[in-house]
């Protein structure tokens, strides 16, 4: 439809030209106004032909330009974010524990003093969080053009809704280093003792939390899968690696705890350094014995592809983080000066 408007146009601008030539020839006029419509004519021309240009432009912009265009520069930003996440978690005296280390460490309690404080965190955040998620879900599904159609809203608007049903967080020993839900009763997420204690930070409990969430939104009848679909094709193009099956899941179920912890951060204001409050999201994956399963990507890839979907998010860690290094830098050399 839009080639044909195009044609209609270049048409018209045709006869146009035609038209004004015709009446330029034979109009027995003075030479003075002669020159008077030529001028006339010549403008009516140019405007003829920019405002065709200008549709033609308007057109062609959204063709020549892939939505899901991802440069070397993009990679090359998402590679530094990786490096610059694991090393605030290194720094961060909230930082959360690599998923390799806590499979490593004993069982804990459910009476030991950082398994009760996981366990008072993820109960406080989780009304906020649920907010955040089905927010995010929505505009996950708007910015994939899964949210255009009634049926598709209605598909979605019902996934959303469904995080609030869960109302508590259980702590279980035997869990371990894992989090979970029951998608045919869910009410509760079920969080290894472990796992409690290794997330330390608001921003780390959000993100895992807008995992489960997400996973209760779907639910058994599977309503997000074209969602999740869509990022996991977005994301192997990007970091050119297989993402099918529930390693698909898994990775939105990611995203959409991300995004929800970025939000976070935007609505709750901080003395703290944002990069640190960002790479909080994902510094649980930053392990040392990079391993994956069927079921999941590695915790590095999982940072890479997340960082690949959020590019913008991966820039404002870098970028924010330069600011602060910068800002710190001013500082000392002032304290030196002065003293």
């Amino acid at each position: 439809m839009k080639q044909r408007t195009r044609r209609h146009g270049d048409a018209q601008t045709q006869r146009g030209f035609f038209n004004y030539a015709v009446c330029t020839v034979r109009l027995p006029v003075p030479p003075s106004l002669r020159v008077f419509f030529f001028l006339l004519t010549l403008l009516a021309l140019t405007l003829n032909f920019s405002a065709g240009a200008q549709t033609g432009k308007r057109s062609g912009a959204h063709s020549s330009i892939p939505r899901n265009n991802f440069s070397a520069a993009d990679r090359n930003t998402v590679e530094k974010a990786i490096g610059t996440a694991c090393a605030e978690r290194i720094r961060d005296p909230l930082g959360s524990t690599p998923i390799d280390e806590m499979q490593a460490r004993p069982s804990l309690s459910a009476s030991n003093p950082d398994a009760v404080a996981g366990a008072k965190r993820a109960d406080r955040l989780l009304p906020v969080t649920r907010k955040l998620v089905a927010n995010a879900i929505v505009q996950l599904s708007k910015d994939y053009g899964l949210y255009d159609a009634p049926a598709l809203q209605a598909r979605v608007n019902t996934a959303s809704a469904r995080v609030q049903a869960v109302k508590r967080i259980r702590p279980n020993v035997d869990a371990r280093d894992n989090a979970s839900v029951l998608l045919r009763d869910p009410r509760a997420i079920e969080f290894g003792t472990i796992f409690l204690a290794g997330l330390k930070s608001d921003e780390a409990m959000v993100s895992v939390l807008g995992h489960e969430l997400t996973h209760v939104a779907s639910g058994q009848s599977d309503l997000l899968r074209p969602l999740f679909r869509a990022i996991a094709r977005r994301a192997a193009g990007r970091i050119n690696f297989p993402v099918s099956g529930q390693r698909a899941e898994e990775l939105a179920c990611d995203l959409v705890g991300l995004m929800a912890t970025g939000q976070f951060i935007n609505e709750t204001p901080s003395w703290e350094p944002q990069p640190r409050r960002i790479a909080r999201a994902v510094e649980h994956n930053c392990v040392d014995d990079d391993g994956s399963d069927e079921d999941h990507l590695s915790p590095r890839n999982t940072i890479r592809a997340l960082f690949a979907l959020d590019i913008d998010l991966a820039r404002e860690l870098l970028a924010t983080n330069t600011q602060s290094s910068t800002q710190r830098r001013i500082s000392l050399t002032a304290r030196a000066t002065a003293f």
